[in-house]
């Protein structure tokens, strides 16, 4: 990710008093600076003390901007009791997990396993075997509970999906793309694997090979497009799935946690994992409405305790006892307030990590507690929080992959942030659905991007992951969108345009109170605490960002604001509409050399050092291309543009390795790895619009089936489905990757009539599937097909009475009159839109999850349920307004 550090203070007294007035002015008046008079109106509703609100907010986890898997959070697996003493649910024996349910996945499905009591059998497995009314994974590190590990309040396993078109391309050939030697498993990949040690992946739907399908942890990247996992029992020859995507996945850490005791939503992207994100985004863009102004506030804790701490100690060495996974590593900083002996609290580097449960930290000064365990001073409580850390961030505010304002804290700074996508490259590319080759023509890759921006192709983000050219790079993932369609014989693949997302960041010392106590407020910022954060901006491409907290006597400072207005060349942001969004990362910086490395080199020159930790660490050289090597180093030390005392050839990579300079083809140097994935707290998001938001007037746009469909008894039938179109631009609508922009309407629904000849249980079902293909379309209108549309939604209808229909949420139910009109008002009904990361890449009308929400935009079915003892016909008209987005 692209990321400009700028200084905006002051440059005398005037200004710097200029400055102050403004941040007190600022909160008696709205973004577009009326005077705050008008009535506000709240855009979203949260409350998280009953779950996670599925219908409202989205989870997205990825490794290196790749999804994997998802599961349905309202759809849990029944878990039964066990015939033995064990309370029921998961047991284990060794590195097996059994789960005793009624209804078992299949073999390869993947599963996640939420907060049992062994944080080791918890996150996304493998099916391993089934039988009878029980299934088995396989986990990598036995878990260390004794006893059975279900917990009849807290743990549930969900079955699990993988995303269209994810998968990590191996090589052509289905019998070298995965090898086994010695309990070695090697992967040959097809383009850069992006994957470091450490990194997660599942092998799916193999066949020859004995213990190869399962969950792992890669051991070596030796090179760019190979890497290794250590095993103790795989062995055979190896045949990959028929397509080269369908077998190896990356493998996601994250997960969002709602604790019902205290009210707060949790997540985190997980244990460390190497360029691990965890997204949590509302279902909805709230809509910028000219002439007014939007504020986002929560209450947010960016550095939140970990949960039910125990503290002992042997001699100075300190060891703490989480509930829950830490998610620390060594070299990170804790902070400890609330013992009652002053030897345990204070400020310390964890010295080493034995557990997922367990850390240790070195008193200061070697002094020796007089008591174990810690007890907290009365009526205190024991806190242990992050407290520092390097290569990971936290971030909340509006915002998603491409546009938005946002705090970011890095593990040493929180600043404030704008993001935009709105910087178009020279020059146009090729790409292709499945490959990760973006072939440029009149590019300047090498001068106008680096090695971890992301760019946006045709409305989807992607990391570059290697330069190699001024026309050729890679991406991560391969290219999701649809290539099929042409246009006067030219693939509409070509020609494409990118746009470069870049962050602008301001640091908390160069805002106009810097909140360490030197500022107008007086107030010191502690973010091992719960904080009041604001956000609010109007747009018109020119308008103003304002970032504000709560702060002495809990007053509202804004503490910077963003001027946009002659400052670019575009508009700020390419739209106004923007989601509610936190992320939780362990994305690290990455940096390029500078100057040839050899192989007996200590001292390697790069372009920056900024996010590396100065006292030492772990980086690795990923040489670029394919086949390129991988090195990792430990270095002692750094300067501005340089890393010192390094050591060469680390385990877990090549041997050390000369890596030549090139400035149209950089060699990146990535941090490695983060030193914390410190989960995320936050209370609730208030979306507010000054002056209330007003109903567009708008068209009502109408779809009917086109046959009247005669409904067999006691038969439910699904007759007309409709979602938002995957893409849109210049209001045409395709495919994703088709047009431009990820479509992000939100489609409210109107009405639906029915005319029957007998009664029916009308039911509006979202995102189920059916055994019926029709496809999608834009439409005319059912009585005059010569009409036209300027809808960017895309309909179907079906009037084959065989089609069954599976799964989905019922959001809206209602009996028909025996026969004759009925007519049924859903204003009421919660608007349908798209899914964070967008999918859809075929107009067939989905047979299974795949393709749909959130693999694709949500669809709404009407599904008719013939209640008669006869059969009845019925036709149905469905209308809808759209607030385009």
């Amino acid at each position: 990710m692209s990321e400009i550090s700028v200084f905006t203070g002051p440059t005398s007294v005037s200004d710097d008093q200029l400055r102050i007035q403004k941040a007190q002015r600022s909160t008696a008046y709205d973004p577009v600076d009326k005077l705050r008079v008008s009535t506000p109106q709240s855009l979203i509703d949260t409350d998280f003390e009953y779950g996670q609100q599925s219908t409202k907010w989205e989870q997205l986890a990825m490794q290196n901007n790749r999804p994997s898997t998802y599961y349905f959070t309202n759809s849990p697996l029944a878990i039964t009791t066990v015939t033995s003493a064990s309370v029921g649910g998961i047991t284990y024996s060794g590195t097996v997990v059994t789960v005793n349910s009624t209804a078992n996945p299949a073999v390869g499905t993947p599963i996640f396993i939420e907060d049992s009591l062994d944080p080791n059998a918890n996150g996304w497995w493998l099916v391993a075997s089934t039988s009878g009314s029980s299934f088995t994974y396989n986990v990598i590190n036995a878990p260390t509970y004794s006893g059975n590990l279900y917990n009849v309040t807290a743990t549930y396993v969900y079955q699990g999906y993988f995303y269209t078109n994810v998968g990590i391309s191996v090589a052509a050939s289905s019998t070298s793309a995965i090898t086994v030697a010695a309990n070695i498993i090697t992967v040959n990949t097809t383009y850069p694997h992006g994957l470091s040690v450490g990194s997660l992946v599942y092998i799916a739907n193999t066949t020859g090979g004995t213990n190869v399908n399962g969950a792992f942890i890669v051991a070596t990247t030796p090179t760019t497009t190979s890497f290794t996992i250590t095993t103790t029992n795989a062995s055979g020859t190896v045949t990959t799935a028929a397509t080269a995507k369908g077998s190896v996945y990356a493998r996601v850490a994250g997960y969002v946690d709602t604790h019902a005791y205290d009210g707060s939503v949790n997540f985190t992207a997980g244990a460390s994992v190497p360029g691990a994100v965890l997204q949590r985004q509302t279902r909805r863009y709230f809509r910028y409405q000219s002439g007014k102004g939007i504020q986002f506030s929560t209450g947010t804790i960016l550095k939140p305790e970990l949960q039910q701490s125990k503290l002992t100690s042997s001699g100075s060495t300190v060891t703490v006892t989480t509930t829950f996974s830490h998610n620390m590593t060594v070299g990170a900083y804790v902070k400890v307030v609330g013992a009652d002996q002053s030897a345990y609290n204070g400020i310390f580097q964890i010295l080493t990590v034995p557990s997922a449960l367990t850390f240790t930290y070195k008193t200061l000064n070697g002094v020796t507690p007089s008591a174990s365990p810690a007890t907290a001073t009365i009526p205190s409580i024991l806190h242990v929080s992050p407290y520092s850390w390097y290569g990971s961030s936290n971030r909340f505010g509006l915002f998603d992959q491409q546009n938005g304002l946002f705090f970011k804290f890095d593990g040493q700074t929180l600043s404030a942030v704008y993001r935009s996508s709105i910087y178009q490259i020279t020059g146009t590319a090729s790409v292709s659905q499945g490959s990760a080759l973006v072939t440029g023509t009149g590019t300047q890759f090498s001068n106008q991007l680096v090695v971890g921006d992301n760019i946006v192709i045709r409305g989807q983000s992607y990391t570059v992951t290697s330069i190699t050219s001024d026309t050729a790079l890679y991406i991560s993932p391969e290219y999701r969108g649809n290539n099929a369609q042409t246009l006067g014989g030219v693939a509409q693949t070509a020609n494409v345009i990118i746009s470069r997302t870049i962050d602008v960041s301001v640091p908390q010392s160069q805002w106009f109170d810097p909140l360490d106590g030197t500022g107008p407020s007086g107030y010191v910022l502690d973010l091992t605490k719960v904080q009041m954060f604001y956000i609010d901006y109007s747009w018109y491409g020119a308008g103003v960002a304002r970032f504000g907290i709560r702060t002495t006597g809990g007053a509202i400072t804004y503490i910077y604001a963003f001027q946009n207005n002659n400052v670019n060349y575009s508009a700020y942001m390419r739209s106004g509409n923007l989601p509610s969004h936190y992320e939780q990362n362990a994305v690290a910086p990455v940096t390029s050399i500078t100057s040839n490395v050899g192989i007996a080199d200590t001292t390697i020159n790069v372009v920056s050092t900024t996010g590396f930790n100065p006292n030492g660490g772990k980086a690795r050289i990923i040489g670029g291309g394919t086949a390129a090597a991988i090195e990792y180093v430990t270095y002692t030390g750094i300067t501005s543009k340089s890393l010192t005392g390094v050591t060469r050839g680390q385990a877990g990579g090549a041997s050390a390795t000369a890596f030549t300079y090139s400035a149209s083809a950089p060699i990146a140097v990535e941090y490695y790895v983060a030193d914390s994935a410190a989960q995320l707290s936050h209370w609730g998001s208030a979306v507010i619009m000054e002056g209330g938001y007003t109903q567009d007037v708008s068209l009502i746009f109408n779809y009917g089936t086109l046959a009247t469909v005669s409904v067999p008894a006691t038969t439910s039938v699904p007759i007309l489905a409709i979602r938002v179109a995957p893409s849109v631009d210049n209001g045409t609508t395709g495919t994703l990757g088709l047009k431009e922009v990820m479509n992000r309407l939100q489609l409210q629904l109107v009405e639906l009539g029915v005319v029957t000849s007998g009664t029916f249980l009308i039911q509006l079902v979202l995102n189920g599937y059916t055994t019926g293909t029709p496809t999608w379309s834009s439409f005319q209108s059912p009585t005059q097909n010569n009409t036209s549309t300027s809808s960017i939604c895309q309909v179907a209808s079906q009037s084959a009475t065989t089609a069954t229909f599976t799964g989905g949420e019922s959001i809206a139910a209602a009996y028909t009159n025996s026969s004759g009109q009925t007519t049924l008002d859903l204003r009421s009904v919660a608007g349908i839109g798209n899914a964070a990361m967008g999918g859809g890449i075929s107009n067939t009308v989905p047979t299974s999850y795949a393709g749909q929400y959130p693999d694709g935009p949500d669809v709404l079915y009407v599904v008719a349920y013939n209640t008669a003892g006869t059969a009845s016909t019925i036709v149905a008209r469905l209308s809808w307004q759209e607030s385009q987005a």
